[in-house]
């Protein structure tokens, strides 16, 4: 059985964090490409985002809640942004609006 977690909302979140995770919620599948980290907080004014669009395959967009609980994976990739501290994420992937893999350069 899992030990019971906090549960974290977005509202409980940094304005900046807060950015990061509706920009991904907003796009659902794509990437952010060079976000800069500073303090443990994401520069999300400086970093690419990619939208991925399936053509076949085309859906309506999600409705965005501006607060919702946060997911495990949300909730990990804010645990990476503590641990990087400053520095920068080369890549964060995500899919159906949850973060799934980032790159990030060992110091």
């Amino acid at each position: 059985m899992k030990p019971t977690q906090k549960r974290i909302s977005l509202k409980s979140l940094s304005p900046a964090r807060q950015d990061l995770l509706i920009c991904m919620h907003e796009k659902q599948f794509g990437s952010i490409r060079n976000l800069v980290i500073v303090n443990g907080e994401p520069m999300m004014q400086r970093a690419k985002v990619t939208h991925r669009r399936n053509l076949t395959k085309l859906t309506p967009a999600k409705p965005v809640s501006r607060n919702f609980i946060l997911k495990d994976a949300q909730i990990q990739l804010l645990n990476q942004l503590d641990e990087v501290g400053n520095g920068e994420l080369e890549l964060v992937t995500f899919r159906n609006g949850l973060p799934c893999e980032l790159e990030h350069s060992a110091t």
